[in-house]
């Protein structure tokens, strides 16, 4: 079963009827009258969130729909571990 990062957690917490399948999550998409969940949520390279509407809605209207920033659909940024060591 796929672990929720902090940016899917965001997304997963705004969405309607989320089911995990496996490395991934469906539910309602929110940019269309959705009546089956048509909207996977999946965990990309480096922890950014996945969101593809198998009814066609772009990732824009997404995001939109969901009143997130597309930052949100990525891990926060790393502490810079150079920085860390002059300490």
């Amino acid at each position: 079963m796929a672990t929720a990062s902090a940016s899917v957690r965001t997304v997963l917490d705004r969405l309607d009827h989320v089911q995990p399948h496996g490395d991934y999550w469906m539910a309602r998409c929110p940019a269309h009258e959705d009546r089956v969940a048509s909207l996977s949520i999946s965990v990309g390279e480096a922890g950014r969130t996945i969101l593809k509407c198998h009814a066609g809605c772009e990732t824009a209207a997404i995001v939109r729909a969901l009143g997130i920033a597309w930052s949100d659909l990525f891990p926060p940024a790393r502490q810079n571990v150079l920085s860390l060591a002059r300490w």
